[in-house]
């Protein structure tokens, strides 16, 4: 590992040698983009357990015998299922909101997967929003169209979420490949 001591910081990733000795990289000192096991953790826990909460909603819906007037019959199963996602969805802004004071700031300055990453905050964005009027909303047109949205964007949210760590990692290795070319 190359290592350079640089106004009082050590760089010890070969790519960043080379442009901390430059000066090019004045956004250094925000951190680096990787996320510590913790957060990782946190991410994919919270949104697995979103998922899997949210299938279970789902299938208790779908799947309850309905009462007489045909309408879904009221299921405690449903309603705890709800309450765990709801829980979850908690953590998963806890965990989301972690990530922007280094991984999105820095990301962000250093012109790192902006695409992917301004597409996972606007779906957990709406996410926010659609379950928000799912429970505070009065039924109607605005409430039926919330629920398929989110329905929807929670059924993406995994994809897109792996799209963009696979984009991550892609466009790291791209950049060390380059790097070692250099060197």
């Amino acid at each position: 590992m190359a290592s350079l001591r640089m106004t009082g910081l050590l760089v010890t990733r070969p790519h960043m040698a080379k442009q901390a000795a430059r000066g090019l990289h004045r956004h250094f000192s925000h951190g680096p983009i990787r996320l510590p096991a913790w957060q990782l953790h946190a991410v994919y826990w919270s949104v697995g357990l979103l998922l899997v909460t949210g299938l279970a909603w789902l299938g208790v819906h779908w799947f309850a015998p309905a009462s007489i007037d045909g309408l879904p019959a009221p299921s405690p199963t449903k309603l705890w299922a709800m309450r765990l996602h709801a829980a979850c969805a908690l953590a998963s802004l806890l965990a989301i909101g972690s990530l922007l004071p280094v991984h999105i700031r820095t990301a962000w300055h250093r012109r790192k997967n902006r695409w992917s990453g301004s597409v996972n905050l606007l779906v957990f964005s709406v996410l926010l929003l659609t379950g928000y009027a799912l429970w505070y909303a009065s039924e109607g047109a605005f409430k039926d169209w919330a629920v398929w949205l989110h329905w929807g964007l929670g059924l993406a949210l995994p994809v897109v979420l792996v799209a963009h760590v696979v984009l991550g990692h892609l466009s790291r290795n791209l950049r060390l490949i380059e790097v070692k070319k250099q060197l």
